[in-house]
């Protein structure tokens, strides 16, 4: 009988005037935007820098809140690039130009498809993506390469040779 039926802010409200008697419609609809917030989806990451399209260098990237707050147009008005990112479920930043591992979807055993670096971000229904050419990529499947180091030759003396031999063959 009620399968096709789904509550709306009108039902939801005249459900309230019936079970309470504080009729104040304006407390309860921040109730109810209040509660209807609560049950989204929170983000998975964080748009920490972005850059201008007659800019150079990164800024901050200014959500409606900030401008709220400061006066002045977004980040998305403005057109802005999205230039680093942060993983909330680690606190991982991925900046564009980061040299980065692409992890298969299935899980994190075994080793990483393919080195990347990222070329630009984008926002998708469904989540941040780290792009590298064509290729798009969800920030839980990035893992930042650690950066290799090239050995430095390390020149010793006979004498030396024959302290750090003794000192080796001491252990």
């Amino acid at each position: 009988m009620f399968e096709n039926w789904k509550w709306d802010d009108c039902s939801v409200k005249e459900l309230l005037r019936k079970i309470t008697s504080y009729d104040a419609p304006e407390y309860w609809q921040k109730e109810i935007d209040a509660f209807k917030a609560s049950k989204q989806p929170k983000p998975e990451w964080e748009i920490l820098e972005g850059i201008h399209p007659n800019a150079i260098e990164p800024h901050e990237w200014l959500t409606r809140e900030k401008c709220f707050q400061q006066g002045g147009a977004t980040c998305e008005q403005e057109g802005c690039k999205i230039h680093s990112v942060r993983r909330l479920s680690d606190g991982e930043v991925f900046t564009v130009g980061d040299t980065v591992d692409i992890w298969p979807k299935e899980s994190r055993l075994g080793r990483p498809m393919q080195p990347m670096d990222i070329e630009k971000f984008v926002i998708h229904d469904d989540g941040m993506m780290a792009y590298y050419g064509s290729f798009g990529y969800y920030l839980n499947r990035l893992v930042r390469r650690v950066p290799t180091v090239d050995p430095v030759p390390v020149l010793l003396t006979p004498s030396e040779i024959e302290k750090l031999h003794n000192i080796l063959n001491a252990y």
